[in-house]
């Protein structure tokens, strides 16, 4: 019988615990559930397969050698029985010359009963040949059932290494879409962490600097001022008084120069004027007096107002209990760009300025 050697299975993609039928979770040599040794899969299918085949071997060989020793037993019995039937065929001679000397029995007696005899044991080395065919059967059906008992558990095995490749990779599956998931989670996460910083940023500057990137306005007592609400040959003068002058003029001084400017055509602003947007500053007196200014100045911006300022002047000095008053002509051109005046000069839309100054005592 020619041995064919056994065939290495394919390695499976994961290794299940004989004993406990888990699955490895690591390459380790022995199960962390059970405690049992590591053995994949493709050794145990290996061994199956090799011990199958030596079972197989060494039925067939036994098979044989009983077959032999049978026919080695047959052989050795017959020898025995010629050999022996020899023996009694001289020994018989001998008896009938004896039994025909004596007339005891007759030869044909005798040779019944040495035939007989024999053949007695010829059927018992029969019996005891049969006897060992059966065991041999039986020997047989025990090997074919333990062969079938293997195929069973072998077949239990790759039903439970399936079912383990299953669940791992339905695991393995989770596993991914779990870390897609946190993944996404992550990049969302740092996604917002820079729209807030980038919020936190903008609000710190807002706080810092509220007015950045605006453009300047002019202001008036704090006020966006617009020059547009300006009609048509109205003229627009501004009254602004010191603050430690303030003290020096009364309601009713103030109230009747206000009222004879409005009788003469003139639109009267009291208060500060002054620059918004980025930053916040007020201006006061748009003019520049050199030397010793007097107690009210009338600045005009431009040379057609110079002959209503002299009646500004003395509209002044009428409703006003000051000694001096002064009119100055004030060219924003002259001034410096970053100069503050010029801007509420050039976008304000003032025609004159009335300054009142501490009064001299």
């Amino acid at each position: 019988m020619t041995d064919d050697p056994p065939q290495a299975p394919e390695k499976p993609a994961s290794r299940t615990c004989f004993v406990c039928s888990k699955t490895f979770v690591s390459e380790g040599q022995f199960c962390p559930f059970c405690g049992s040794q590591s053995i994949d899969a493709s050794t145990t299918t290996a061994i199956d397969i090799y011990i199958k085949t030596k079972m197989d071997q060494e039925i067939a060989r036994r098979f044989t050698d009983q077959s032999s020793l049978i026919r080695e037993i047959g052989d050795k019995a017959e020898d025995i029985v010629w050999r022996r039937l020899r023996y009694f065929g001289l020994f018989l001679t001998c008896i009938a010359f004896l039994l025909a000397a004596f007339g005891l029995k007759t030869i044909d007696d005798v040779s019944k009963s040495i035939i007989k005899e024999t053949s007695g044991k010829v059927d018992a080395i029969k019996g005891g040949l049969d006897q060992l065919g059966r065991d041999v059967d039986v020997q047989t059906k025990r090997v074919a059932d333990k062969s079938s008992e293997i195929s069973l558990r072998l077949e239990q095995l790759d039903a439970i290494t399936g079912n383990a490749q299953s669940k791992v990779a339905a695991y393995q599956k989770r596993a991914e879409e779990l870390s897609d998931q946190l993944e996404k989670r992550i990049s969302e996460l740092g996604t917002k962490v820079r729209q807030v910083s980038m919020q936190v940023d903008s609000v710190s500057v807002r706080q810092e600097y509220p007015e950045l990137g605006q453009a300047k306005i002019v202001t008036y007592k704090g006020g966006k001022w617009d020059k547009a609400e300006k009609k048509q040959n109205e003229k627009f003068i501004n009254i602004y008084i010191f603050p430690y002058a303030l003290g020096d003029f009364s309601n009713q001084e103030i109230e009747s120069l206000v009222k004879d400017l409005r009788a003469a055509g003139y639109t009267t602003l009291l208060g500060m004027f002054g620059i918004g947007g980025p930053y916040l500053s007020g201006v006061g007196e748009l003019g520049q007096v050199q030397g010793s200014p007097a107690e009210a100045s009338v600045y005009y911006f431009t040379k057609d107002a110079e002959q209503i300022s002299a009646e500004v002047r003395t509209i002044a000095l009428r409703n006003l209990p000051t000694k001096s008053a002064e009119t100055h002509f004030v060219d924003s051109a002259a001034m410096g760009t970053d100069d503050p005046r010029r801007f509420v000069i050039e976008n304000s839309g003032l025609d004159l300025q009335i300054v009142l100054r501490p009064l001299r005592k």
